[in-house]
């Protein structure tokens, strides 16, 4: 959505809006059915990609799914009352305009003021960038990219664009020819104080998957052998037309008690379709550069989840042409990984900066180039239990940031939707004891009464980190980017050089253990919980893993060339009537 006074620049964004769809969508998804603008007094409000289900109202957009009917809820009134669900809204009328996210920003929705004086909101950076016409990188992303795979809490690469933050509305409004911002926190009540317990948490969980508004479309579940997937398949049996879809890397899928063997028995005893989509990986490194290059800008490059995106997204092209028309996630706030020590935790949360690493002179140096700090709401508060920030950090951020990073690339494919982070299972998580929450236990607990007789997955479907970073052609990728000027100027020589040299031995060592360079799937823990949290309670400060660092150095690299392209683009677009057609 775009305010602006200025009429010739509102032309200007128009063309760049029209001509930047065929670098935002998918190839299925250009068609010219695929993009609907519209524009009047100043307002132009834009929708990219599939809208099966996308709700408007003239100038007003719902993307998501509600606990209540939307026609129920007058949602489309500038101030007016704000659904419980899982959406981003954006409003307007003839005096204003509002962006809204929900009660825990399970999809991000970024704000930027144009040079005219105008205000965009989206949930594309790429896209505003495009309209801001440069790129203006903002350094402490590296830095934090650097240190936990993220581009840190409340920003974006450009110091210009910020995210809305959850349960919030940016409201724009016109006074003659300028406009003011704001960003009102919307009311959240404080969490009851009933007991919580099994049968609670069970009717809560059933009456809202039950009540939620999914409508007529068709639906897919990405389903694992978890707790997460299984929930939602349980509690959704009243969705007519749901799939159930399962990601499998090539050499996974004979896998025994894997997720990929335990989705399969879950999907047919709830007698729903199972597809399994096979991630293949690039047989060179120019299609593996390709593939990380499309998944940094989809995610905004919020995040180094990589690991299911190797293949380039064919499975999401593919998905994005069929007949769903969204994605149920299992995203919820049930609890989190039990640790106490305040580096495992930041690096459990991806809030990770260098200087809470184990103490090296690497280490030091790299604090040194890179000094990033938390925002003060988010550190432990006096008096706060290790729990509970945990269960805070999970809310406040790593909801918000790593798994809306997530989001918004399935959301270039296909609408998504977290019915269990709808608000008032948040608060009803708020209220439960902290030994409730480590590692889900209440959760888990309620879940293990579902499908009784089907066990849970102890392996993994998808690659682990490592066995990426070894595939030769990820390796000449990044080596190849460790020997650049640039890498050494953000890294400094001597770690850039023992990066390269451990990425390559990685390799070497990897390769030795099969012809398919030693990938096999990561196991899931089966010892007890109270054996785990035992353990955890020891564990030592992290330590920076080299090739890991050495990726991404080599994807924050991408998306700094990636964003000037696009800038260059949205430029060109915006000065002269052309097409964007990478």
């Amino acid at each position: 959505m775009i305010l602006s006074p200025d009429a010739m620049a509102m032309s200007g964004y128009r063309r760049v809006v029209d001509s930047m769809a065929t670098r935002l969508l998918p190839p299925g998804l250009q068609g010219e059915k695929q993009v609907q603008v519209s524009e009047e007094r100043g307002l132009l409000v834009a929708v990219l990609g599939r809208r099966d289900h996308v709700i408007t109202h003239d100038f007003n957009i719902f993307a998501g799914v509600t606990l209540s009917a939307p026609e129920q809820t007058p949602w489309w009134h500038l101030d007016g009352p704000v659904p419980d669900g899982s959406f981003a809204m954006f409003r307007a009328n003839d005096l204003a305009a509002e962006a809204v996210t929900d009660y825990v920003g399970s999809k991000t929705i970024w704000y930027a003021r144009l040079g005219c004086g105008g205000v965009v909101t989206s949930t594309s950076m790429e896209l505003i960038v495009a309209l801001l016409g440069d790129f203006s990188v903002d350094d402490r992303a590296i830095g934090w990219f650097l240190s936990s795979g993220t581009c840190g809490p409340r920003q974006s690469w450009d110091r210009r664009i910020k995210p809305l933050l959850p349960n919030s509305r940016l409201r724009a409004e016109k006074e003659g020819t300028a406009i003011t911002l704001r960003e009102i926190p919307l009311e959240r009540p404080p969490p009851g104080h009933e007991r919580v317990d099994a049968a609670c948490l069970e009717n809560e969980l059933h009456q809202t998957l039950s009540t939620s508004c999914f409508g007529d479309k068709p639906w897919v579940l990405a389903l694992s052998g978890g707790y997460d997937s299984r929930a939602i398949l349980y509690g959704t049996r009243q969705i007519r037309d749901l799939t159930c879809v399962t990601w499998v890397d090539e050499c996974l899928v004979d896998e025994p008690n894997s997720d990929l063997a335990i989705a399969r028995l879950l999907a047919e005893s709830a007698g729903r379709r199972h597809l399994v989509k096979v991630i293949k990986r690039p047989t060179d490194a120019a299609l593996l550069d390709q593939a990380l290059r499309r998944f940094m800008r989809y995610c905004d490059g919020r995040v180094d989840n990589y690991l299911a995106y190797v293949d380039g997204m064919q499975i999401w092209d593919e998905l994005s042409t069929s007949k769903a028309g969204g994605l149920l996630r299992g995203d919820e706030l049930f609890g989190c990984t039990f640790a106490t020590r305040t580096p495992q935790i930041l690096q459990n949360m991806r809030l990770i900066s260098f200087r809470d690493y184990a103490s090296s002179n690497e280490q030091k140096d790299l604090a040194f180039r890179h000094d990033h700090s938390i925002p003060a709401d988010l550190l432990k508060r006096r008096g706060e239990s290790a729990s509970r920030w945990r269960w805070r950090l999970r809310a406040d951020y790593e909801i918000s940031n790593v798994y809306a990073a997530l989001n918004s690339i399935r959301a270039h494919f296909t609408e998504v939707s977290c019915p269990l982070l709808t608000g008032n299972l948040v608060r009803l998580a708020a209220s439960m004891p902290s030994k409730d929450l480590d590692d889900k236990t209440l959760f888990n607990q309620v879940v293990r009464g579902m499908f009784p007789d089907i066990p849970f997955a102890e392996r993994t479907s998808i690659l682990r980190r490592s066995d990426v970073q070894a595939i030769p052609q990820a390796t000449e990728l990044v080596c190849d980017h460790l020997g650049s000027t640039v890498a050494r100027e953000v890294l400094g020589a001597r770690i850039a050089k023992r990066a390269s040299n451990e990425l390559r031995m990685q390799g070497r060592s990897t390769s030795k253990k099969s012809d398919s360079h030693g990938i096999a799937a990561t196991r899931k823990s089966t010892a007890p919980v109270w054996l785990k949290q035992i353990k955890r309670r020891f564990d030592p400060p992290p330590e920076l893993d080299w090739p890991t660092l050495g990726m991404r150095s080599y994807l924050a690299n991408v998306l700094q060339e990636e964003m000037t392209e696009t800038a260059n683009l949205g430029a060109q677009a915006r000065n002269r009537n052309v097409s964007v057609t990478r």
